[in-house]
């Protein structure tokens, strides 16, 4: 898995349902959450960049018969938020 964005790396943990959790810390009270990973390669403090790798797809323990996948969040002031309008990714549009 790869950063959205850059940061530091503001906590990593194991969640009962989710699995490893990695949080990233971008700035301006934004936080990324990436969980259900394997071989966290961040840690706590650490200097991340776009596009940096995270750590590999693991699994989510309240989904373990399904496939390996990322459960990924934003949060801005502490609440949960739409990642494509914080993060300013614009989504492609089908025709």
């Amino acid at each position: 898995m790869l950063s959205a964005g850059d940061g530091r790396g503001k906590k990593v943990y194991t969640d009962e349902s989710l699995g490893k959790v990695v949080a990233i810390n971008h700035g301006n009270k934004t936080l990324t959450y990436y969980c259900g990973l394997d071989n966290v390669q961040v840690q706590k403090g650490d200097v991340v960049t776009l596009g940096q790798t995270i750590g590999t797809l693991g699994e989510i323990p309240c989904e373990s018969a399904d496939e390996p996948h990322l459960h990924f969040f934003v949060k801005k002031d502490s609440k949960t938020v739409d990642p494509l309008k914080t993060l300013g990714i614009n989504e492609t549009k089908k025709s």
